[in-house]
This record gives C-alpha cells, structure tokens and sequence, in this order.
C-alpha cells in the first residue's frame, strides 16, 4: 500500500482502482475486437462458401471441413493471444501483462491458453473483472494475475516451440468444444 502512495502520488486508492479498472475493462474490449476482426478474416472462405451455395447450407459436410476449420483456427488464434511473454497486442498498448504471482514471472503460453479457454464466456468474464480486475475467472483457474508491465525488465527470448505448442492445444481445444455441435455444421 505504502509503495502505491510513493508511485502514483497523491492519487488515493480508491481513485487507483477505478482507473485499474477503466485500463482492464479497455484492455479486455480492445483485446476483444482485435480477434474477432482477426476470427473474421479466417471464417472469410465460410462466409464465401455460405453466400456461393446458400441452399445447401453445408448440408452433410460436418464440421471437419476446409473452411469450417479454417474458422476454428481463428478461435485458437483468439484462445492463444496472450502467448508472447504474457501480452496481448492490447495488453502491451495498455501497458498490462499476465504474470504468474506465486514467482512473478511472465506466464506460460501454456497458462495463458488456459486462462483464455474461458473467453467463451466473455460477458462473465467482463462481471468478474468489475470486482477484481486483476484475476478475471480466468486467472483463477490458470494461476496467473495481469498487473501493470514491468517495461524496466529485459524481456526474455521467444520460445517459438512452446508458442506453437500453445496453438495447437488451443485448436485442439477449440475442437473438443465445437465436436459436439457438430450435427449443426
């Protein structure tokens, strides 16, 4: 508490929380709509597929089709966003970063995928981070808290493998999800 008082000033506490909030809130938006325009750009052969042959409407094709996993993928991307050191492309325009707080080090690609699972559930996630914006449901679950990015620290390498690691689990999570709506597609 102390070091809050000699960092931001005369900036009291609960004025501190709100503007934690605002900047979490802004983040989760922002973050939300980088990937959904980044799921679109994926689900563009579904999108063209669905208006080249409306009458069918993918009739007997199932889910495990070309542009059907084209769209999937675009899911994973969303679900593995935070792999590189911990941000997200909002979450480094904020100035944010996910952390796992029992050591204080970046958070796993592998944490950071399974803290996103629960992006399917955004509009939850939203409410949780009102009351507690540094643990939404998701960090609960993973072990991790996003806290103010330390830009002092010298980031360490890429684990390009662990990153691709990361993506695949979330494309095969992604796939677990949808395989029982398969009958829909």
């Amino acid at each position: 508490m102390e070091n809050q008082t000699t960092i931001f000033g005369d900036l009291n506490l609960e004025r501190l929380n709100k503007l934690s909030k605002v900047t979490r809130l802004g983040s989760m938006l922002l973050d939300h709509a980088i990937m959904c325009f980044v799921f679109f750009i994926f689900s563009i052969p579904l999108f063209y597929q669905s208006f080249r042959d409306p009458s069918s409407q993918f009739a007997n094709r199932g889910l495990f089709n070309f542009p059907n996993l084209l769209s999937l993928l675009g899911m994973a991307i969303y679900i593995s966003k935070d792999c590189v050191g911990g941000q997200s492309i909002a979450k480094r325009i904020f100035g944010l970063q996910i952390i796992e707080p029992k050591n204080g080090e970046d958070a796993t690609p592998i944490r950071c995928v399974i803290r996103n699972i629960f992006c399917f559930i955004w509009p939850i996630e939203v409410i949780v981070t009102l009351f507690n914006p540094s643990k939404r449901l998701g960090d609960r679950i993973a072990g991790t808290k996003v806290v103010l990015a330390d830009r002092s620290k010298i980031k360490p390498s890429i684990n390009y493998i662990q990153i691709i690691v990361s993506i695949v689990l979330s494309y095969l999570v992604v796939l677990l999800i949808f395989i029982p709506f398969e009958n829909m597609f």
